[in-house]
């Protein structure tokens, strides 16, 4: 039938005498709603149709912008650990090596292996987790096309480019981009596997998943539910072969070798795990108390405090795969597994010191794609375009939250040090004496300044930090570095300096020139006289010597009383005691009024 005619057929069928006049009311005032409705499913279809590189290039410029404003706004870590594993690779590359640690090694190998190509710890690990985050956004996209179409991908790159914890570590040192990315590997493997029933994506699900669980220990919680659901998988469709199987089972492999090594080094093969423990309790007392059930909510409610409503929606998105059986219901049944698996092995150990927040990001992360997913395979228009406006405004939400970056770590006083520092050592040799640093007990936040330190100011070589007053006193009045640097919360008295100057809790203390001091002759008995010359002292100015025995103990003076000429020069007799041990005597020149000093050494023999 015509246009023409068709519609003045309807015409006639809505006026007929013989339509009911409630059924003709209902027809008429239902036309606007076909109308919104058709206007509903053309804006559906259109978003649908959204080219894929263009929503991933607007995903990325989101991302990028949003970085941009969190490095103006001061971000430069998300906590210490940034730093540390920073450092971690950087010692790494100095001297290679298989070691074992509570910390996993893939993370340190590449941030070596990057370091190799360009050294400076300031940039290049930023530029190797920022690339790793545009990996998880592609991979997001491609997991969420797989499942739901080009909007679920649009949806689920759009979710993590605004998500806060996506943005910030993705500009840091952390652990995390390397995880997400390799883990979204492992994801992508397993949707497009479920899709496609092709073996060649369940290898790519294994070797994503065995890489994340080279990166961090929840890694190995999702290797075990990978097994255990690709297992039921395979089960269902008779599809049970040695070569699935392997599979299945192949994530399993590193943890299991990292085990054994713990097991035969230590005879303990969890002693990674109670180490962490007890880490973390020494951090926060109250974690050898807490009871169990505020051991098995820490990691939920922490990490539901985030972003509830969009952590909301992708639970109840992930539940209402799982009741319905899509096709790809095991994706969520990893997810949620590995969650549970990891709060209830988690609880045994109590780990509920700093950071609780992270340890189930990557499944917020990874539940994207199903929320998107399950919207955009709503079978209605107006329900689809709902969830649309809730996603977006929840987008929206944890948008706000990214652009207030943590600015916590490095502190002001700590940010302000390393600024100095750059500037006092652009001058320094690479191999120049060793810089005492002088900061309360690890694992107060106090000694996390140390990483800072060594990054902030370019020199991350050469560094001796300690919470020992003695030793610190030590070195920084014989080794002669080119600084040295106290915290005063330690409360200790600061070593003799030419200059020093004080940056909030630091005080920076520039050592006297060394003095060069010789002894003749070179060995003798205890009781003997040695002949000292110095040189590079101020002029007039009086000197002390001191002798310090082989074994590093008490200061003894040297019996020796002088002042330097016009030039700098002094001459003295210095005598060693009556009693002295057998060994390496060293005997210390300092101006007292320069703190200019220097020290040689003379072997003492028995008599």
């Amino acid at each position: 039938m015509p246009r023409s005619q068709d519609a003045h057929a309807s015409t006639v069928g809505i006026l007929s005498p013989m339509t009911p006049p409630d059924a003709a009311t209902t027809e008429i005032s239902s036309s606007p709603q076909r109308g919104a409705r058709q206007a509903a499913q053309r804006a559906l279809h259109a978003l649908d149709q959204f080219p894929g590189w263009l929503a991933l290039a607007a995903s990325g410029a989101v991302w990028l912008v949003l970085t941009a404003i969190i490095l103006r706004r001061g971000f430069l870590e998300y906590n210490a650990d940034g730093y540390a594993r920073i450092i971690r690779g950087h010692e790494w590359l100095a001297a290679p090596r298989w070691e074992l640690d509570v910390w996993l090694p893939l993370q340190t190998w590449l941030f070596g292996a990057s370091l190799a190509i360009h050294d400076s710890l300031r940039t290049t690990p930023r530029v190797v987790d920022a690339l790793l985050t545009i990996v998880l956004l592609i991979n997001l996209y491609l997991i969420g096309r797989t499942i739901g179409g080009r909007l679920a991908g649009a949806i689920a790159a759009g979710l993590a480019a605004l998500f806060p914890w996506v943005v910030w570590m993705g500009v840091s040192g952390m652990a995390e981009p390397l995880f997400h990315a390799t883990l979204s590997f492992g994801a992508l493997g397993l949707t497009r596997w479920l899709t496609t029933n092709r073996d060649r994506w369940l290898l790519v699900a294994a070797i994503g998943l065995l890489l994340a669980t080279m990166v961090r220990y929840e890694g190995w919680f999702y290797a075990g539910t990978f097994a255990g659901v690709v297992l039921v998988v395979i089960w269902q469709q008779q599809r049970l072969t040695l070569r699935s199987v392997a599979l299945a089972v192949a994530p399993l492999t590193f943890p299991f070798v990292w085990i054994v090594a713990w097991w035969n080094r230590t005879g303990d093969p969890l002693a990674f795990a109670r180490e962490t423990a007890e880490i973390k309790e020494a951090l926060d007392a109250g974690n050898a108390t807490a009871g169990l059930l505020r051991r098995l909510s820490i990691y939920p409610e922490e990490t539901f405090r985030l972003a509830p409503l969009l952590i909301g929606l992708c639970l109840l998105a992930a539940g209402y795969a799982l009741i319905r059986r899509v096709r790809w219901w095991p994706l969520p049944a990893l997810i949620l597994g590995q969650a549970a698996a990891l709060v209830i092995v988690s609880a045994g150990f109590s780990n509920l010191g700093p950071g609780a927040e992270r340890y189930l990001i990557s499944n917020v992360i990874l539940l994207f794609p199903v929320l998107a997913a399950i919207i955009a395979t709503l079978p209605l228009p107006w329900p689809r375009l709902a969830g649309v406006g809730l996603v977006v405004i929840a987008g929206l939400i944890v948008g706000r939250t990214t652009l207030s970056p943590p600015t916590w770590y490095p502190d002001a006083d700590t940010r302000a040090t390393g600024d100095l520092l750059r500037s006092a050592l652009a001058d320094a040799p690479a191999d120049h004496d060793l810089i005492p640093v002088l900061l309360p007990p690890e694992p107060s936040e106090g000694f996390n300044a140390g990483y800072a330190l060594r990054i902030l100011s370019d020199h991350p070589d050469n560094w001796f930090i300690t919470s020992n007053a003695d030793l610190f006193a030590a070195l920084a009045g014989t080794t002669h570095p080119p600084v040295w640097i106290a915290d005063t919360a330690t409360g200790v008295a600061l070593p003799a300096a030419e200059r020093t100057e004080t940056i909030g809790r630091f005080v920076i203390g520039w050592p006297a020139p060394a003095a060069t001091v010789t002894l003749t002759p070179t060995s003798a008995a205890p009781g003997d006289a040695v002949a000292v010359t110095a040189d590079g002292l101020l002029p007039h100015e009086p000197i002390s010597a001191w002798w310090t025995p082989p074994d590093n103990g008490p200061a003894i003076g040297a019996g020796a009383d002088a002042a330097a000429d016009p030039n700098g020069h002094a001459t003295l007799t210095a005598t060693l005691p009556p009693d002295a041990t057998p060994g390496i005597w060293h005997l210390t020149v300092a101006g007292r009024d320069s703190q200019r000093s220097g020290f040689a050494s003379v072997e003492v023999a028995a008599r």
